[in-house]
């Protein structure tokens, strides 16, 4: 391979994992289009596509300086929407960046919580309420004013409560539910990318699909791991949640929400032994992810080898990580033009991104778009043609396109 083909071959590693970045924050931007929300990907032996460095919203968006606030002594206990034991990462919070959904006023105190660890995330009341609004089934990214399957409980003093983005609801209009008692499961419908749960605190019309604007939440019983004091009220605008630049930097925080009373302090030893337990899986996961970002950043200057000493030892103790297979696949594989050994590590990633816990919104359209420089390749042009037609019905994006005609042209040159 020459030495601009490897050059190049480095040079995707960057894209891909700032695609993971991207992917995982990319529905909480706001978008008109699918375009928006997915990650740019380079060709293996020509020149980057070039997108914008930064995004640029279809409207004015306003940002918030001050705190719109309710009065606590009229807000319910709420709880973390989750069972006891379960540990999230608050994956985008209070006062986010110009750009992102959290900027706009319906969404500016809302909290954005996922896993990437649980297979499924059962979400749970945060306080006892009435079920007054819910879509299920949503089909498309505007399904529920674009906050997909969702459940809404009205408190007293007209509060209600948004939990959006699940996979499944289970309670119906009219139902009565406690604190703790089960609404869902966490998902990805309507815009929301990866998989999360957008929890936000609103007064006002709810039997509508737009919401009203958010307040901040005055007192969320929760443990932030790594602070002391275990089990403690905070108001949601001190939840630490990830920056767009890095989606893996948020803080931990765990739930003891069940039909008992709310728990105050450290808790039951059991508890914190599963919380403890928890902590450190979900922990493990982001560091692997942390590491890949890290690689991102110094794509351009690693070798082979030095992709494949750092991929071994994340593969070894995540073998089951799509992303780090996909990325050994790439720029260890093929880039050796190795394309059966390419092809096997596609096919885990693929099977792998299955896991509801790993699925990347980009992931599975970049595999098909490998697969079909892979059979370009090998002279097999009508397998080509199958895989590049599939990615772009997976990933419906320019830098697809742009990828797939830089290919055909590769290998069509003399």
């Amino acid at each position: 391979m020459s030495r601009l083909s490897v050059r190049h071959s480095r040079a995707l590693l960057l894209s891909t994992v700032l695609a993971l970045a991207v992917a995982a924050v990319g529905a909480r931007f706001l978008t008109n289009s699918k375009q928006r929300n997915n990650p740019r990907s380079q060709s293996l032996t020509t020149s980057p596509s070039v997108a914008s460095s930064s995004y640029v919203p279809p409207m004015a968006l306003p940002t918030y300086e001050t705190v719109r606030s309710v009065d606590p002594k009229l807000t319910p206990q709420f709880r973390m929407p989750f069972p006891a034991g379960v540990v999230v990462l608050c994956c985008q919070g209070n006062h986010a960046e110009p750009g992102r959904t959290h900027a706009l006023a319906q969404n500016a105190h809302a909290l954005d919580f996922s896993s990437r660890v649980l297979g499924e995330v059962p979400i749970v009341a945060a306080a006892a309420g009435v079920v007054t609004y819910l879509v299920n089934k949503a089909t498309d990214e505007s399904a529920g004013g674009g906050y997909g399957n969702q459940v809404r409980l009205l408190h007293n003093d007209g509060l209600y409560t948004l939990y959006a983005h699940l996979d499944r609801v289970s309670v119906r209009i009219g139902q009565r539910v406690a604190a703790g008692q089960k609404l869902g499961t966490m998902g990805k419908t309507g815009m929301a990318g990866d998989r999360h749960l957008h929890f936000s605190l609103h007064q006002g019309t709810i039997d509508q699909e737009g919401v009203s604007d958010t307040f901040e939440i005055p007192a969320l019983l929760t443990y932030e791991l790594g602070a002391s004091g275990g089990f403690t009220p905070r108001s949601s605008g001190e939840f630490r949640c990830s920056a767009a630049k890095n989606p893996w930097a948020g803080g931990l925080y765990a739930s003891e929400n069940s039909d008992g009373p709310p728990l105050n302090g450290l808790g039951p030893k059991e508890l914190e032994r599963r919380i403890s337990d928890a902590q450190a899986q979900l922990s493990r996961s982001l560091v692997r992810r942390s590491a890949l970002w890290e690689l991102s950043q110094r794509a351009l200057s690693l070798t082979r080898d030095q992709y494949r000493n750092f991929l071994e030892p994340i593969i070894a103790e995540a073998p089951g990580d799509p992303v780090a297979h996909y990325t050994w696949a790439v720029e260890v594989e093929l880039s050796a033009r190795r394309f059966q050994s390419a092809s096997q590590h596609l096919d885990i990633a693929e099977k792998a991104a299955r896991n509801p816990a790993l699925f990347e919104p980009w992931l599975n359209g970049w595999i098909e778009a490998q697969r079909g420089t892979i059979s370009l390749a090998l002279g097999h042009t009508n397998d080509a043609h199958s895989h590049f037609t599939k990615a772009s019905e997976l990933l419906p994006i320019v830098e697809i396109e742009q990828y797939t005609r830089e290919q055909y042209r590769r290998f069509s040159s003399p």
